[in-house]
């Protein structure tokens, strides 16, 4: 951000509570550890999903994947000031999101995706979302769940949103897969 780098990081409590925390350097002075939101996501284990974020000048967005009580869920958060605070979260998808998230910010929100399952079995799910709420999920492309499957990348150039993935093809080789979309394609 314009006041300095940000970790954004899932924290682990002696009970095995994850949430998702965040570390400063303001001043060239590094925070104490705040929470973005309590989630009260209890797992034994270490989760493979982690979250993403991004920034543009002091604004900030979060994404990230919990399953609290065995309710999946994707989320965001939004801070204007460098993450010294963050709005509510967004529940982006809640129905049955696998996670494997990405965050990249555009003006005034950003874009994010996250691989969820659907009727054809795994998908890429995308949406532009902005502090006061989410707008049309798309459906990008279909996917695994398989771990070789990776974690879905989105980047931005211009008016472009990119997508690139890794295609899992079970007893083949597996492929990088692209497909690119005008920004105006995600509706508010």
């Amino acid at each position: 951000t314009d006041e300095g780098p940000a970790f954004i990081y899932r924290d682990r409590s002696e009970e095995e509570v994850r949430d998702m925390y965040i570390v400063r350097k303001v001043d060239g002075v590094w925070s104490q550890p705040s929470l973005i939101s309590a989630d009260n996501w209890k797992i034994e284990g270490c989760p493979v999903n982690g979250p993403s974020a991004d920034a543009s000048g002091k604004d900030l967005v979060v994404a990230w994947f919990t399953a609290t009580s065995d309710r999946p869920s994707v989320k965001v958060a939004f801070s204007e000031n460098s993450g010294e605070s963050f709005y509510d979260p967004i529940v982006l998808d809640a129905a049955k999101p696998l996670g494997r998230v990405d965050a990249k910010w555009i003006g005034n929100g950003a874009i994010v995706s996250w691989l969820g399952r659907d009727e054809d079995g795994v998908s890429i799910y995308a949406c532009k979302v902005r502090p006061d709420g989410k707008g049309a999920i798309n459906r990008i492309a279909s996917s695994s769940e398989a771990r070789s499957s990776g974690f879905p990348q989105l980047e931005i150039h211009q008016d472009t949103v990119f997508f690139a993935w890794t295609q899992y093809k079970k007893d083949k080789p597996s492929s990088l897969e692209m497909k690119a979309y005008p920004l105006s394609y995600f509706k508010n």
